[in-house]
């Protein structure tokens, strides 16, 4: 009896080790990929702390000291955990005159199939469109206030844990709401499949891309 008693705690604390050995190495053999990838990007390549993997670019694109300007694509190296997932997102930006600048949100890693936020500048006035599920809203009315001449300071709810993606937008220079998508407009015509995000710039500076839990938790 004495032998089996010994025999089973042997067997019990091996497997506590093994268990504490498969935390500290992924539980897959070996390092962990997400982290492995976070810790690869170099320090310089981040929007306001964000770091990022470039994933297209053109002559123009240039980063550093928290910028991002120019044209072309990133995602962010931390991604959002899972598609049913809800998180509030700041940008600052500017865009020059035929500019655009879109967040892509709850997507896959390149950064398609998932929730488009497309600002575009043209002279002072902004536009803003939101592309789900191939179909694309056009709700630039509720951003008429703003002067797409000068920097812009926008904070997003995307909340994709619900049947249609529920979207709230607040103007954070005057912390005023914009939009709610579910009582302003007929809300998404989709949602977003993937748990990646990032930026598509064209002509446009970003020095702020920013997440965080949601402003409007519901």
């Amino acid at each position: 009896m004495k032998v089996v008693v010994l025999v089973i705690f042997r067997t019990k604390v091996l497997s506590i080790a093994l268990g504490a050995l498969c935390l500290l190495s992924a539980c897959g053999g070996g390092p962990n990929p997400d982290l492995d990838a976070l810790a690869s990007v170099p320090l310089r390549q981040n929007v306001g702390g964000e770091k990022f993997e470039i994933l297209s670019q053109k002559e123009n694109l240039s980063f550093g000291s928290g910028t991002l300007s120019g044209s072309g694509s990133v995602r962010f190296a931390e991604d959002l955990g899972s598609a049913a997932t809800n998180y509030n997102f700041e940008l600052n930006f500017s865009l020059d005159d035929g500019g655009e600048l879109s967040l892509v949100t709850h997507s896959n890693l390149a950064l398609a199939n998932g929730v488009v936020v497309n600002f575009k500048r043209t002279g002072a006035v902004l536009s803003a469109h939101v592309t789900t599920a191939g179909v694309t809203d056009d709700w630039s009315s509720f951003f008429s206030g703003l002067n797409a001449s000068e920097s812009l300071s926008i904070a997003i709810d995307i909340h994709n844990d619900e049947p249609l993606t529920h979207l709230v937008f607040w103007n954070k220079l005057t912390n005023t709401e914009l939009l709610d998508s579910g009582e302003d407009v007929d809300g998404a015509a989709g949602k977003g499949f993937g748990q990646h995000w990032g930026l598509i710039l064209t002509n446009a500076s970003v020095s702020q891309s920013k997440k965080g839990p949601p402003r409007d938790a519901h």
